[in-house]
């Protein structure tokens, strides 16, 4: 999956966070969400990616994080 993001919603714990793991040992560059930034940061920051917050009941926060993400 090298060259490609993958964006874990929920990654910064349980099943969201397996897939952050599995996703970055396939060499996917990976973008952990959470509703919590300080535990996306946290997480991302032990995988080596990256950690948003966002709440995805909120259509502007989906929106705001899709332009985010190619930078």
């Amino acid at each position: 999956m090298k060259g490609k993001t993958v964006v874990c919603i929920g990654g910064a714990s349980g099943m969201g966070r397996g897939v952050a793991e599995a996703a970055v040992e396939v060499g996917a560059e990976v973008v952990v969400t959470s509703r919590s930034e300080e535990k996306a940061k946290r997480v991302a920051a032990e995988l080596s990616g990256r950690g948003e917050a966002v709440d995805i009941e909120d259509d502007k926060d989906d929106l705001h994080l899709i332009g985010r993400i190619g930078r």
